[in-house]
């Protein structure tokens, strides 16, 4: 076993994507820490919680889901047989466009450490997601960081899979997409990416410019000690560190957004 928690694409041409939860004990920790999900049965060995939405087409305002025995079920066989476990999968969802373009193209040119899935593990931490595919008949598993599947792939994941609990998407409150951060004044080491507004945290997730470096950060509320608004950047203060977003990269007049972010921030306290 690589993993407990992978990504998997299925389907004859990667059509639809889906969480797989595998083993006993993987599948025992899920539910113990997501209660209120419901678990149907499709067959022995594959499940589906049914309710949980922890993928989504980040190129559509909503994604649609398939949780159908029916249709779901002849998909997943195969992918369960080939791991030979017990599996808990998510709703399918259709897999975003650039992801199944970029899959029927060549998955080792945007997969890391591809191999058998009978391969020993390799651990690359738990921001670098396994991604299950079949590679002409055979079934593969690559790796990925979860900021390059959002910012290239189009496909935001929303599990935690240290503690196997479904993060609350519905506490997002707008996300903004290719915000400028820069880490001196200088505009030196400049990163783009997704800078999300939560009722009680900001988050940010990006790639440098010209070297592919990832960047996360984490903001939450009770810790910000101020917010400065200018023509041209977003600063939030931290402690002594500052951190400055590009404003225009907002797509949002300074006061409104000014506003929003206040709001959110009386919300999370």
């Amino acid at each position: 076993m690589l993993s407990d928690v992978y990504l998997a694409l299925v389907g004859k041409d990667y059509n639809y994507l889906t969480v797989v939860i595998e083993g006993e004990k993987a599948i025992e920790k899920f539910v113990q820490n997501n209660r209120n999900q419901r678990i149907i049965q499709l067959n022995e060995q594959i499940y589906l919680a049914h309710d949980i939405k922890v993928l989504f087409d980040n190129t559509k305002k909503t994604t649609r889901y398939y949780r159908d025995a029916a249709f779901v079920l002849p998909l997943l066989e195969n992918l369960q047989k080939d791991l030979d476990q017990l599996i808990l999968v998510a709703p399918l969802i259709p897999t975003p466009a650039r992801m199944r373009k970029a899959f029927q193209e060549n998955p080792r040119a945007i997969l890391e450490k591809v191999r058998d899935v009978s391969s020993a593990a390799f651990d690359k931490g738990d921001e670098w997601i396994p991604i299950l595919f079949n590679d002409f008949g055979d079934l593969k598993v690559g790796y990925q960081h979860r900021v390059k599947i959002l910012q290239q792939l189009d496909c935001l994941y929303t599990i935690e899979t240290e503690n196997m609990e479904v993060s609350n998407v519905s506490q997002v409150r707008q996300a903004f997409m290719k915000v400028l951060y820069w880490e001196d004044w200088l505009g030196l080491k400049q990163y783009y990416g997704t800078f999300k507004l939560f009722s009680d945290r900001f988050e940010y997730a990006g790639t440098q410019a010209n070297t592919d470096k990832l960047l996360e950060l984490k903001f939450p509320f009770r810790e910000i000690t101020s917010m400065h608004f200018g023509f041209f950047s977003l600063t939030i203060k931290m402690g002594e560190e500052e951190h400055q977003f590009s404003i225009g990269s907002f797509n949002m007049r300074p006061w409104k957004l000014s506003k929003l972010l206040q709001k959110a921030a009386r919300v999370g306290k």
